[in-house]
């Protein structure tokens, strides 16, 4: 074969590894191996193995092969190409795309990272597994079906979620305590002082008898005449006891009283009675008198 000789050099590279395949392939192929790739292609086109027929289409559709056998290859070939699936994998994390991710599909790699391309299978179920850094597997399984092209398979790899602060706990309220003197410690007060003011009195009057029998019968009284100084004084001792106890009684409620919180004064309410004024104006005749207020 010729080339024009004013074909630039840059087509001449392109042309030229074509020219040789089709150059080795026709010093390869027999007619054997024609008519077995031709009857392969049929067979895995039958069995849905379509990736599997285009190579052997590919094959048989060769320049060196049979004439018929060509014709048939290259008209299929066609057809295959259109009923072969193909899916188009993606991935991101939040907003962000991801790439550097490879791709497995049925355990074999497909693809060492997404560039947006689409990936050729055959029609029927496949598991397709992703593997991106820092990240656990994850694994789909999608069913394509024949002439489905550039299927969009996505994944969603999580974003961690940031925990969120415990709120700061609310100031503690500052209760102001007291420790108010109970009403029972002033009655015992109050008793214990009439105790001892009774005691008092009545050992008084009691000496004051005494005195006037030891002025009077001493020592030749009666009892009858001493039955009455005797009440005196028990009377007057049984005032002290009362005092003691009521005193001691009155001291250990006091100390044993319970701290309770301060009642808080509620707000006053705005005065809402009206007001009435009188003002007294001079005016040209004399003066005047102006009442206002509010209400």
């Amino acid at each position: 074969m010729k080339l024009p000789a004013s074909l630039p050099v840059s087509l001449l590279c392109g042309v030229t590894p074509l020219l040789w395949s089709g150059v080795l392939r026709a010093e390869t192929a027999t007619r054997e191996q024609c008519v077995a790739w031709h009857e392969e292609a049929q067979l895995h086109r039958a069995e849905d193995r379509l990736l599997s027929a285009r190579e052997k289409l590919l094959l048989c559709s060769d320049t060196a092969c049979p004439g018929v056998i060509q014709r048939d290859c290259s008209s299929w070939y066609s057809e295959v190409e259109q009923e072969i699936p193909s899916v188009v994998v993606s991935a991101h994390k939040g907003d962000q795309d991801l790439t550097e991710v490879q791709v497995f599909v049925d355990g074999e790699l497909r693809a060492p990272q997404l560039d947006g391309r689409e990936i050729r299978l055959d029609p029927g179920p496949h598991t397709v597994r992703l593997e991106a850094p820092g990240e656990a597997p994850a694994v789909r399984t999608v069913l394509l079906n024949k002439g489905g092209k550039k299927r969009e398979v996505d994944f969603t790899f999580a974003v961690p979620v940031q925990p969120r602060p415990e709120p700061a706990p609310a100031p503690a309220l500052q209760v102001e305590m007291e420790r108010p003197v109970p009403l029972l410690t002033y009655i015992l007060l109050g008793v214990s002082g009439g105790g001892l003011s009774s005691g008092v009195i009545l050992g008084a009057l009691g000496t004051g008898e005494f005195d006037s029998l030891q002025a009077d019968c001493a020592p030749f009284c009666t009892d009858e005449q001493k039955s009455g100084v005797d009440t005196l004084f028990l009377v007057s001792d049984v005032s002290y006891g009362v005092a003691a106890a009521a005193g001691v009684g009155a001291l250990v409620t006091w100390l044993v009283r319970p701290s309770v919180p301060v009642p808080v004064a509620p707000k006053a309410a705005p005065d809402s009675t009206g007001s009435l004024g009188v003002r007294v104006l001079p005016s040209p005749r004399g003066a005047a008198v102006v009442f206002g207020g509010s209400f």
